[in-house]
């Protein structure tokens, strides 16, 4: 099976009305329905600098058709078949000893998106972040989630999740 582009499966329904396969229909299924996928991870320790950084603190990937994750990077790459408008969201519970900000932002090809959240963080106090956004793609344009803290330290993830799925 192939995750095609809606031009491509305009061309297989169209001009092929009459003579559509199987494989063609299994080809629809995979290109129209859950293409993307979901990185989550539990119970780990990221640090994170006053510079924007890469947020990658996942332990596994999840239900993915058309993108390439990268569990080190915290990404995931678009494959060919699979552009097209995405959405993605962000959720994330973090504690750290001090007291401070973070902020949270997806982004797409190291660019960060203007889909943000920053929160002022209090020491050993679990804060919530979620970012929700969007942005059109095409094949090898790799999504992901950058962050930044008003200070250097070791930050606690307690439950964290990313999301990007064809819209």
């Amino acid at each position: 099976m192939t995750v095609k582009t809606e031009a491509e499966l305009n061309t297989d329904f169209a001009d092929g009305f009459r003579t559509i396969t199987a494989a063609q229909l299994r080809d629809f299924v995979d290109s129209r329905f859950a293409v993307g996928g979901i990185l989550h991870g539990q119970d780990n320790v990221q640090g994170v600098t006053t510079g924007v950084t890469d947020f990658a603190s996942y332990d596994a990937s999840l239900d993915t058709k058309g993108v390439n994750e990268n569990l080190v990077d915290g990404t995931y790459t678009i494959q060919t078949g699979a552009d097209g408008s995405f959405s993605m969201a962000f959720v994330t519970v973090i504690e750290v000893a001090g007291s401070g900000a973070i902020e949270f932002g997806l982004h797409k090809n190291g660019v960060v998106l203007p889909f943000r959240c920053s929160l002022p963080i209090l020491a050993n106090t679990p804060t919530l972040f979620s970012v929700i956004g969007g942005t059109s793609v095409v094949a090898t344009d790799v999504l992901g989630v950058k962050w930044q803290g008003s200070a250097n330290a070791s930050v606690t993830v307690h439950d964290t999740q990313f999301r990007v799925v064809r819209a």
